[in-house]
């Protein structure tokens, strides 16, 4: 299994969602949180974040995602980092 997430959100309308890509993925969450560690956004398996909070777009700055996967093969994935947002 794969688990890749663009880190820089270059918002320029041909790129404006935040998505994790993977294969052979069971079970999926991916969260984002802002600097104060104030969830923003939770999200399944196919979505993304679109990068606005309460429907309003967010300032640019610097986002933490965590993203956690089963595999079909049973085993966990995860992975954590941050997003730099650039409108």
């Amino acid at each position: 299994m794969l688990i890749k997430a663009d880190r820089h959100v270059p918002l320029n309308r041909k790129n404006d969602v935040f998505r994790v890509i993977g294969e052979n993925i069971s079970e999926f969450k991916g969260v984002i949180y802002n600097r104060w560690g104030e969830l923003l956004y939770e999200w399944g398996v196919n979505k993304g974040w679109d990068v606005s909070y309460k429907g309003h777009n967010i300032p640019d700055g610097i986002y933490i995602y965590v993203v956690k996967a089963t595999g079909n093969d049973v085993v966990e994935y995860g992975r954590r980092g941050t997003l730099l947002v650039i409108r």
